[in-house]
């Protein structure tokens, strides 16, 4: 005999492939420009890739993205992990995303992982200063390495 908990982690599991399929149906159906969404072998890992906004430090670039699906999806939000190189200062070394966005106090299950990386796209454009990674970074010296960094990898 199962134990009620064992019933409800069961539930919870299933709702949140359901929601994960139906998320990755519509953004099939209604893509997002700039930006493409796949998933892998497991449903808990997905994969996306942005395309840096026009008239930014990041124009031209193509910044691949690891996505982890927690088991209590859509209740708790997911983990991002930057895979390409990025200076950001909303995005550590590591590729770790710092923003508000993505906490588990702020994340409702009305967002979803098409809005997540809206969101992020986004931030390419405009920073988040309220939610650095990099707290010592000030705008000026963010902008003017981001683009010596654009020019470096596009010139070399």
């Amino acid at each position: 005999m199962t134990s009620p908990s064992t019933n409800n982690n069961r539930k919870l599991k299933m709702q949140c492939v359901e929601r994960l399929n139906e998320e990755l149906e519509k953004f099939r159906k209604e893509p997002i420009g700039g930006i493409s969404l796949w998933s892998t072998k497991n449903i808990y890992h997905l994969k996306a890739s942005i395309e840096g906004p026009e008239s930014t430090a990041y124009e031209k670039g193509l910044f691949f993205i690891d996505i982890f699906i927690p088991e209590n999806y859509p209740f708790e939000p997911p983990n991002i992990c930057v895979l390409t190189p990025i200076y950001h200062p909303n995005v550590d070394s590591c590729g770790r995303v710092c923003i508000k966005l993505l906490n588990k106090d702020s994340w409702t299950p009305e967002y979803d992982i098409s809005s997540m990386l809206s969101h992020f796209q986004y931030l390419l454009s405009c920073p988040q200063y309220n939610d650095l990674v990099m707290q010592r970074t000030s705008s000026f010296r963010f902008v003017v390495s981001a683009k010596f960094y654009e020019y470096s990898c596009f010139n070399f």
